[in-house]
Formats: structure tokens, C-alpha cells, sequence
């Protein structure tokens, strides 16, 4: 069973505003995962800061909070970081682990 969440990824290119700032260094997309290889979850502050600045190029509200997801890999892990608190981000992967264990 996967858990099905909003990753935050850098965006090939930015986009420049008529002002001549740059926004849209952060683009969304789905991303599954599997809970059993997720290890931790932690507050990601510097993506609401970018979100803040205008970085991210997708229409969220100004509260929406992230987090950094950290997956085993074997001898090496990966994070990544997704749209939600990680309380809201956690209620997902035990949801999904419970229909797992119950199926």
C-alpha cells in the first residue's frame, strides 16, 4: 500500500512578474510513497518562507504549512518535502497503514 501526497519540486525554470521579480522557482506534484520506508517527518520553515516570498508556483493560501518527509533507502535515504503540517501529513500515512493492517 502507498500514501498519496503534494511534493514541493524545484521547477525547471523561474518565472519573472511584471515587475521583474522572480517567482515560480517551485512547481507541485503528486508523489507516492510507501509508508513503511517513511522514518521521519519534521516542519519544513524555509519552504513557507519561499511560499511567503512568492517562490512557489501554485495558487495556496499564505497559512499552508510544509514538511520534510524523510524516506529510507537502504544504505542511503532521501527526503522530500510536501504540502501539509506534519501532524496532517502523519494522519495520512497511519491511515493508510491501518487499511494496510486491517485490508
Amino acid at each position: 500500500m502507498v500514501v498519496k501526497l503534494v511534493e514541493v519540486c524545484r521547477a525547471s525554470f523561474a518565472h519573472t512578474n511584471i515587475d521583474g521579480k522572480v517567482t515560480g522557482n517551485y512547481t507541485l506534484k503528486e508523489v507516492f510513497l510507501n509508508p513503511e520506508h517513511i522514518v521521519a517527518l519534521r516542519e519544513d520553515e524555509k519552504m513557507k518562507e519561499k511560499l511567503d516570498e512568492g517562490k512557489i508556483n501554485a495558487e495556496l493560501d499564505k497559512r499552508q504549512e510544509f514538511t520534510k518527509v524523510y524516506v529510507d533507502r537502504g544504505l542511503a535515504g532521501f527526503d522530500i518535502t510536501v504540502v501539509g503540517n506534519p501532524s496532517s501529513v502523519e494522519e495520512k500515512i497511519s491511515k493508510t497503514s491501518k487499511r494496510l493492517l486491517h485490508g
